[in-house]
């Protein structure tokens, strides 16, 4: 039972650092969109961190997102690609990262993230949690090119299992809208 709190306490924290607004459509497969056919802007290539809930990305110089840390376990994850990470008791918890999608639009600033975990398992024991998540980030970046106000939406699906109850599914207690707040971003080396 004492496992299971553990669990259910990291899904809602996970959840409580979540936030943003209503989900935006994003067309893109890591293509700058909105703004014609321009280059993804110099001044957003590098990395950006927000310190609420541990996000952050790699911006390339081609627009897309090379890798990211998750809030979800605090772990960092390649689009496309499946990550292990060691769990006590000889156990892994694994990560799979779908799509992650960019669009700038340069006449507004507005950046906007969309980042898929298509599937994500986290146990101890014999209790864990399953599922899979999208987060979508919107916001305009500074006139200094050094900070990124998002709105954040997340989009979570998971499920808690334990052999002495009911799975639980946090997706049913949501709004279906997702869940938002604000985050703010930083560009590595800026203040």
């Amino acid at each position: 039972m004492k496992k299971l709190i553990v669990l259910t306490i990291c899904a809602l924290g996970a959840l409580s650092v979540c936030g943003c607004q209503q989900e935006v459509g994003i067309e893109t497969g890591g293509e700058v969109a909105g703004s014609g056919n321009e280059r993804f802007p110099e001044f957003l290539v590098g990395t950006w961190t927000a310190g609420k809930g541990d996000w952050e990305f790699i911006f390339e110089a081609d627009g897309t997102i090379s890798s990211a840390l998750i809030s979800l376990g605090r772990v960092r994850v390649k689009p496309g690609e499946v990550s292990e990470i060691d769990a006590p008791a000889g156990q892994v918890n694994m990560f799979e990262a779908g799509e992650f999608t960019v669009d700038y639009d340069s006449g507004s600033r507005e950046l906007k993230v969309v980042a898929n975990i298509d599937s994500f398992y986290m146990g101890s024991g014999d209790k864990y949690i399953d599922g899979d998540c999208r987060d979508v980030f919107v916001g305009k970046v500074s006139e200094d090119g050094s900070k990124w106000f998002t709105q954040w939406t997340t989009f979570p699906n998971y499920v808690v299992h334990s052999p002495d109850q009911e799975p639980i599914e946090f997706a049913k207690r949501l709004p279906k809208e997702g869940v938002k707040g604000v985050i703010v971003f930083h560009k590595r080396g800026e203040k």
